[in-house]
């Protein structure tokens, strides 16, 4: 008598996935992604934050160095301008049309005790006024202070 194949479902070959094998899955990556996602947003306020004051810090930075460097015989000062939301690095004085630099600032930055004159460094010595300048967001805050030897701490 010849022997009859039977269909077993250990006999058969299983092809793709079942549709709760697909929903098991997507449910652990939903899973991740939503526990991931405000861990990533954070890291991206601290570092937008982070990167718009070392922007200020560098303005300073560079109007500090040119005013020592006396390539063109002038003192320079970073100055604000809180309507526009932009630093103006200047020769000489705030008020004067001349403007070597600007730099556009984030809306959500707010800066604070920034001197009306703008932060000044004066020619071939660097030395400055005091100054502690308030860099700050919804979140953070940073002190940036110049002393009067012109020194910045960031």
């Amino acid at each position: 008598m010849p022997l009859r194949r039977t269909s077993t479902l250990s006999n058969r070959v299983k092809r793709g996935f079942a549709l709760i094998e697909l929903l098991v899955v997507l449910g652990i990556f939903a899973l991740l992604v939503s526990l991931g996602l405000p861990i990533s947003w954070r890291s991206y306020q601290i570092y937008s934050f982070q990167t718009e004051y070392a922007r200020v810090a560098r303005f300073l930075m560079v109007a500090r160095s040119r005013s020592m460097a006396n390539l063109s015989q002038h003192s320079y000062r970073v100055c604000y301008d809180s309507v526009t939301h932009q630093l103006r690095l200047v020769p000489r004085a705030c008020h004067l049309p001349d403007v070597s630099e600007t730099a556009d600032l984030s809306k959500q930055i707010r800066i604070s005790q920034w001197p009306t004159w703008g932060i000044g460094f004066t020619q071939l010595s660097g030395a400055s006024n005091d100054s502690t300048v308030i860099v700050a967001d919804d979140e953070h805050s940073e002190l940036l202070v110049v002393n009067d030897h012109g020194a910045i701490d960031w």
